[in-house]
């Protein structure tokens, strides 16, 4: 393992959303804290929250954003206030 594979700016040539990374990348670690394999082998030594981002920086993760459409969002709001 390079150290230049733990840097976001010599593999990606675009802008990256940061906070999509960050959840990304902290949703990852959790699954291969809970057990889960690395998709990049000899990895085993490395921390899972080092294991993520390397396969981040690979392409092998990728930040999914889904379209959510601004009324059920509303709604669901909405719903969870009247619980209370």
């Amino acid at each position: 393992m390079k150290y230049l594979d733990f840097i976001e700016d010599h593999l990606h040539p675009g802008p990256i959303n940061q906070f999509d990374k960050i959840r990304v990348l902290a949703h990852r670690a959790k699954d291969l804290y809970a057990g889960k394999n690395c998709l990049i082998g000899g990895m085993r030594k490395r921390k899972p929250t080092a294991q993520a981002q390397v396969e981040f920086n690979h392409g092998l993760i990728t930040p999914k954003i889904e379209e959510v459409d601004p009324e059920t969002l509303r709604q669901t709001y909405l719903d969870e206030d009247s619980d209370d």
